[in-house]
């Protein structure tokens, strides 16, 4: 029979020795094989040193919310250090400065086709008519992505409308036809200047002018006071030039008819009427 110590238990001086050795290499008696150290464990220098260097030739195992072991994650899989502009590493859910760019152009692109997707489709004079809400103004509008297009003869409204391009007399006729199918007022005004020939509608019930050039403006009916002359001044000044002679004109099945014309003279202003003799604007200059 072994000899006890002192709590009961047998001993000799041989695992007295051992218990010794075991205690100073820093091992509990009895233990199978060392306990890692945890973060703040107070041991020896020499113990920190090792197990450092065993953890730092480990690689980090991401764990299964895409964290890896060592260092700090952002919570969506990415490295702490991570910027916008680096290369994304494997697992990161974040975007480049490169793809957000590219995926809010394609948001955009998308937006903007939603928008304009009424106004790029084929209008028909009958759509125009049969427009609940029409005014002068919305109009107007219906044309703000035609191109302009100059050209020698006036276009058929259907044409006009199919190609989506035209010019000034292109426009003016077909809102004057619109118009008038829509119990409005409209005369159609031709302006000359040196070098240039334009052509508006002018509607008497909102006196104002509805202008192609302005299809794309805030304001597209241009307000005047219905007199010839006045809508002729405001035409040139559009145009940073003068007027020399203003006109009002009929449109019916491809036929223009001259009603009225103004020319400016040396003398002053003279009235032009067809079938009749030339004589001064009177005080209501324009009208008839």
């Amino acid at each position: 029979m072994k000899p006890f110590a002192n709590n009961g238990a047998p001993t000799t001086a041989g695992s007295e020795k051992t218990a010794a050795v075991n205690q100073a290499r820093g091992h509990e008696q009895g233990a199978s094989r060392p306990r890692p150290a945890r973060q703040g464990h107070s041991g020896s220098v020499g113990q920190a040193s090792s197990r450092t260097v065993r953890a730092a030739s480990v690689p980090p195992v991401p764990t299964a919310a895409g964290r890896s072991g060592g260092s700090r994650n952002t919570g969506q899989g990415c490295p702490a250090n991570w910027q916008a502009g680096m290369p994304a590493p494997q697992g990161c859910k974040k975007l480049s400065c490169g793809r957000r760019a590219a995926l809010l152009g394609w948001l955009l692109a998308l937006v903007t086709l939603l928008v304009l997707a009424p106004g790029l489709r084929a209008l028909t004079i009958e759509e125009l008519q049969n427009d609940p809400h029409l005014t002068p103004e919305r109009l107007a509008a219906r044309f703000s992505q035609f191109k302009f297009e100059l050209r020698a003869e006036v276009q058929p409204p259907e044409k006009f409308l199919e190609r989506r391009a035209g010019d000034c007399d292109d426009f003016a006729t077909l809102a004057a036809g619109v118009l008038r199918a829509r119990g409005y007022t409209p005369h159609l005004v031709e302006v000359r200047m040196p070098g240039y020939l334009h052509a508006v509608c002018y509607i008497a019930e909102t006196r104002s002018y509805l202008d192609f050039n302005r299809r794309g403006s805030f304001r597209r009916a241009v307000p005047c006071d219905g007199t010839l002359t006045d809508i002729a001044a405001r035409v040139a000044r559009s145009f940073h030039t003068e007027w020399t002679a203003v006109a009002e004109f009929s449109w019916e099945r491809g036929i223009e008819r001259t009603l009225q014309t103004v020319r400016r003279e040396r003398g002053g202003l003279v009235i032009d009427r067809p079938g009749g003799p030339a004589r001064p604007v009177a005080t209501a200059k324009g009208q008839r």
